[in-house]
Formats: structure tokens, sequence, C-alpha cells
């Protein structure tokens, strides 16, 4: 790969803060048609409680923050065979003349058909999440909620039809997947003395993926598609 990031960062009186990153990347995968991807993100937050008119409940709510950020990756390395999908790939097999005395029989045949259309398989993220402190930092609870949708999903073709004369079937660029989910986490500390503190620690996490677009025989009845 070869690639170029760019990135900028400001913050204001810990209290607003943004953040912009972008990179542009080639892989000599793909055919030269296709080899470079843009792939931008963006994250901003702002902490109310650093705010002046937070002074009245800070003795109970110490520290909160709310945070967004979005942005795309490139993914090329699903697939390592072939290596250059762009490219045939050819091999040799072997088998017994069924001849007397026969011999083996060495042909060539297309270990895997090219695609210059192939390109980035690409993940777009997106979180909201909240972070609070209470008491002074005894009580710490924490929300993000997140999706991520995939375009563009490497994957062999495996519905084209055996009259097509593939012996394998040709990878390409056949899905759109999207997953959703929440992550809940929390915390509870306190030190009794200097040698004696307790920490409580819990998780939670939700998570769903669907398919939004895959390449699916036509004669499936319903029940069997996904």
């Amino acid at each position: 790969q070869m690639s170029l990031s760019s990135r900028v960062t400001y913050s204001y009186n810990d209290r607003y803060f943004i953040e912009g990153n972008v990179g542009y990347t080639g892989s000599e995968n793909f055919s030269p048609g296709h080899r470079f991807g843009v792939f931008p993100a963006m994250a901003v937050g702002w902490v109310p409680s650093n705010e002046k008119f937070w002074a009245s409940v800070a003795p109970y709510i110490s520290f909160l923050k709310f945070r967004f950020s979005w942005g795309k990756v490139g993914n090329d390395g699903v697939i390592k065979t072939p290596r250059f999908t762009h490219l045939p790939l050819l091999d040799n097999d072997s088998a017994l003349d069924p001849a007397p005395s026969g011999n083996n029989i060495s042909r060539p045949y297309v270990a895997s058909y090219p695609n210059e259309k192939l390109t980035w398989e690409i993940a777009e993220q997106s979180n909201i999440g909240i972070e609070t402190k209470f008491f002074g930092g005894i009580v710490e609870l924490n929300a993000d909620i997140y999706q991520e949708i995939r375009h563009n999903i490497l994957d062999y073709r495996y519905t084209m039809p055996s009259t097509t004369g593939l012996e394998k079937p040709q990878i390409g660029n056949v899905g759109k997947a999207r997953s959703r989910g929440i992550d809940l986490s929390g915390k509870i500390q306190h030190a009794f003395t200097p040698d004696l503190w307790m920490i409580l620690n819990g998780t939670f996490t939700y998570s769903k993926a669907t398919y939004r677009e895959i390449e699916e025989a036509t004669s499936k009845p319903e029940w069997q598609r996904r």
C-alpha cells in the first residue's frame, strides 16, 4: 500500500473539541483505475461540566462529556488469494490417463478470474457517546451508540450459473451490511484508607448485524434468504 494522511485538531478551554482526518490510500491489489480511495473522518466533543453555568451541579455531576464521530475505513486484505485480483491466475491440474499403462496428464486451468472493476471494501462508522462522573468520580457511567455500514463487500460471486463456463467463482464487490449496537459501562470506586479501596466494574453490550444487499440466486425460497 501507499498512503497519504493529514490530521487537524482543535480544542478551546477544555470545553470544545474538533478533529478531522483524511487519508488517500492506494493498493496494488486492484487495477490501476481503482487502486486509490479517499477515507475521511471527523469527531466533535463538548464538555458542559467545564462551563461556568455548571458550578451549581458540579458537586453532584462532576464531569459530563458528549461526543460524536464519523469516518470511513478502506479494506483491501479480506481475500488473500489471488494476490492481484485484476489479473488471471493459472495453475496446473493432473489426472491419470485411463488408457492401459497411462501416465499422469497435466493441464492448465484458471484458478482465479480477473475483475478489473474490483475496488475497496468500505466501512462507514459513526458513534454517539456520553461520559459522566458523579460525586467527584466515585461513580462513572459511559454509554455509546454506534453503527457500521459496510459497502462494496469483497466476496466470491457464488451465484454465477455454470452455463457461463467459469470453472471458479469470480471475486467481486457483492454486498452491503449494517451493524448497530450499544455499549454501556459503569464503575464505582472508593478509597476507605490509603491501603484499602474498592472498585466495581460492569459492562453491557448489544449488537445486531443485518444484510442490506446480498447476491443470492433468484430461485431461492423466501425462508432461505439472508
